[in-house]
């Protein structure tokens, strides 16, 4: 039987108890994606001086358009670090051991560098207790904040690899929507018309339910009517988002801050979409068409973590010394260039693997 056959539909009859292996071999499409959405996130903190703009502005309006089109990275990210790690090998006690040395130490050292730039170079104050706070949830900037989110991930991912691996992928599937009906949709239309909002479902968040989509994603292959409607989806959610950012901005005369919202229908449906929609490209033949080697991607890819430590800082000293790192339309291509140079001159420092893991 062809395996593309055994898992073609998440509606289907599936009652497998254990998933195949989700990484049997190289993917260059979870490649593309991360080095898509690391370029996504720069663009995003450099398009952050929108919320500046006066609120009839086009700047606002193409400032809104990208925060519509580039809010699911943080999403993604986790998507592909589920699915690249739910099944590893060697126990858990090796697990958490490999993943402390690539994520814990990082963490600390870049809060530590962080609160260091903030101190001296923005010269901003901090009491002891809020120096604590914000070393213990990555606030010295507008991107640590996702190493918290990221290590409940790991910390639940034995746990939920004894979940994916005990249901089948139609109860996984009805995991997935539950979880999304209760935690992000209903909340959301909730806050829309002025309710309180139940807490319907306490069990994980939509960071949870994304990742299992993912993972869904990952081992079935969609007909091409479900694909094409999961798009349909994805677009007119975006569509959705955008009409609410827009319509909140110009009647309060300042950027609708609480649009952007991890845990709204737009962050969960719309990085499904992407995850699908990459998962289908062939990226072999673009590739081959734009003379690309797949070596290229893949040390590309490699960058993206540090990338993603490093543009913030960047971006605010390039803007300082008058590099327009902030521009609208290419200082986040300039920004993602700085930072592999940077790389690529500290790789051989010692110590340089637990600074960009």
């Amino acid at each position: 039987m062809n395996p593309a056959d055994k898992y073609n539909s998440m509606s289907d009859k599936i009652t497998q108890i254990t998933p195949p292996d989700p990484i049997p071999q190289y993917k260059l499409w979870m490649d593309m994606l991360n080095i898509t959405a690391c370029l996504s996130v720069v663009l995003l903190h450099c398009n952050h001086d929108v919320k500046c703009q006066d609120h009839a502005s086009l700047y606002l309006l193409y400032g809104i358009a990208v925060y519509t089109l580039f809010y699911w990275p943080v999403p993604i990210f986790l998507m592909l670090s589920f699915c690249n790690n739910v099944n590893y090998k060697n126990g858990v006690k090796a697990f958490y051991k490999r993943r402390f040395s690539r994520v814990v130490i990082p963490y600390l050292i870049w809060s530590l560098l962080y609160s260091f730039f903030c101190i001296f170079y923005l010269k901003q104050d901090f009491t002891f207790t809020e120096y604590a706070f914000n070393f213990m949830n990555g606030q010295f900037n507008g991107n640590m904040w996702f190493f918290i989110p990221l290590f409940a991930l790991y910390l639940s991912i034995p746990f939920l690899r004894v979940l994916i691996n005990h249901c089948s992928c139609k109860s996984l599937l009805y995991f997935v929507i539950f979880g999304f009906t209760c935690n992000s949709l209903l909340p959301w239309v909730c806050k829309n018309i002025g309710m309180e909002s139940p807490n319907l479902f306490p069990l994980g968040g939509s960071f949870i339910m994304v990742c299992i989509a993912g993972y869904l994603i990952l081992i079935n292959e969609l007909s091409k009517k479900q694909r094409y409607l999961i798009y349909a989806i994805g677009v007119l959610t975006a569509l959705l988002h955008y009409v609410l950012i827009y319509y909140h901005t110009v009647s309060d005369a300042k950027f609708y801050m609480e649009g952007l919202d991890y845990y709204a229908p737009y962050s969960v449906v719309v990085p499904i979409a992407v995850f699908l929609w990459f998962k289908n490209i062939n990226w072999y033949s673009v590739l081959n068409v734009l003379k690309v080697k797949v070596s290229f991607i893949r040390k590309l890819s490699s960058y993206s973590f540090g990338v993603y430590l490093l543009h913030w800082g960047v971006k605010e000293v390039c803007y300082d010394i008058g590099i327009p790192c902030k521009n609208y339309f290419f200082g986040f291509i300039l920004t993602y260039i700085i930072c592999i140079l940077i790389m690529k001159a500290l790789k051989f420092v010692p110590g340089s693997k637990y600074i960009f893991p």
